[in-house]
């Protein structure tokens, strides 16, 4: 069951994430983002600054861990070299779908739809103090607790959340 529980989690955080990022971007090009050179460029520093390129690390743990499901494939005998051969090309077509060269024109819409010219430029100046440094430095164990913490909150609340989808739909059907 926890087991389960857990899955269901992980599925959850990843749905979570793709959403928060699509309606981020999605936000972002609602808005009349201007991207001129300067804003480009401001968006650019602002992310080399703030070592956003790091998100390859988080998304290549993100492909691993979830390489599991890739070794929950019954593969008939015989047939493992194929299965290798496949399950390689699709690692390496998930790869290309969050490679930097595709990520990094969302991610300048995306901080310019958030983001003044002026608040990036300052943004970066902030960030490469000693304080701003320290917090860049800190970010991936500050991530690292943040996830645990939303995890366990998740895992906690599961049951709960089951037992009220079940209750809806035991009140919906009594209704008819």
């Amino acid at each position: 069951m926890k087991t389960l529980i857990l899955k269901t989690v992980i599925f959850v955080c990843a749905v979570f994430v793709a959403v928060s990022s699509a309606f981020a971007e999605e936000q972002a090009e609602k808005k009349v983002v201007k991207l001129n050179s300067e804003t480009v460029e401001a968006a650019k520093e602002l992310m080399r600054t703030m070592n956003v390129r790091a998100i390859d690390a988080t998304l290549e743990g993100m492909i691993k861990h979830n390489e599991k499901a890739f070794s929950e494939i019954v593969i008939p005998k015989g047939k493992e070299e194929m299965a290798e051969k496949l399950i390689e090309e699709a690692k390496k077509e998930i790869r290309a779908m969050v490679a930097w060269d595709r990520m990094e024109p969302k991610m300048i819409r995306v901080y310019a739809g958030v983001f003044t010219v002026d608040e990036m430029k300052e943004l970066s100046a902030f960030f490469k103090t000693k304080v701003g440094t320290m917090f860049i430095n800190k970010q991936p164990e500050l991530s690292k607790a943040m996830s645990n913490a939303i995890s366990e909150t998740w895992i906690d609340m599961m049951p709960n959340f089951f037992e009220s989808v079940q209750k809806v739909k035991e009140a919906i059907q009594g209704a008819e």
